[in-house]
């Protein structure tokens, strides 16, 4: 059976690549979906990214309406958005109503609707979601999957009394530095690792720095450590 986290490394393993699974129209965003469930499953689902609301899934495959479940990483996530054809890609990791995903054709480029384009990671807040599907990966130790920094160009407040500074987002790490409570961080992304999320920069040393927000518990930031602004 695959994994949570082994489902998630394929999609990753897609970031930057295009692929074209039925031969038509290029890189579509459905094609992602199509290679997803055929390679890992060897399911076949077909239709237009809108028609994943309604379509026939493979067996083992569940579909929910936005709220009946958390969205977890792994699943599948249909957009209500450029219609009439919609808009579909898959989840790598939720903080709160944000979600991380990876989808296909989404550059804007003028031939999109005959050449499609290549997969790319996209922050979107759950609004407009349509639809979730969820594969019947077996669940694993989802916070011990290999993690994937997300651009975002934000601040956080620290309310801790101290946070520390590491090089990479686990505990176990060296810490380099400590931040003070009400001190500011400036950061340029962020992750999902080892159980918390990180914020990440790139120090005056030029050096990439992580700091660990809060946990990541019921697929949210519990932000224990500060707050964002």
């Amino acid at each position: 059976m695959v994994t949570q986290t082994e489902a998630i490394s394929w999609v990753k393993s897609k970031i930057g690549g295009r692929t074209d699974f039925d031969g038509w129209y290029g890189s579509q965003c459905v094609d992602l979906i199509m290679a997803y469930v055929y390679d890992n499953w060897g399911g076949k689902v077909h239709g237009n990214a809108i028609n994943y609301v309604n379509n026939a899934l493979p067996a083992g495959f569940r579909r929910f309406k936005k709220g009946e479940v958390t969205i977890q990483p792994g699943d599948i996530v249909v957009w209500n958005i450029t219609l009439p054809w919609g808009h579909i890609g898959i989840c790598t990791a939720v903080n709160g109503g944000l979600l991380t995903c990876v989808e296909q054709n989404v550059d804007g480029n003028a031939d999109a609707l005959t050449k499609g384009g290549p997969a790319r990671v996209v922050n979107r807040y759950d609004g407009l979601v349509a639809a979730i599907i969820r594969p019947p990966y077996d669940v694993d130790g989802a916070n011990d999957r290999e993690w994937t920094r997300v651009p975002e160009s934000w601040h956080f407040t620290v309310t801790a009394g101290s946070l520390n500074v590491r090089n990479e987002p686990r505990l176990d790490c060296e810490v380099v530095a400590v931040y003070k409570r009400g001190q500011v961080i400036n950061y340029d992304s962020y992750c999902i690792a080892n159980g918390y999320v990180w914020v990440s920069y790139v120090s005056s040393s030029g050096k990439r720095r992580f700091v660990a927000t809060g946990t990541f518990r019921d697929n949210k930031n519990q932000m224990e450590f500060g707050h964002f602004r």
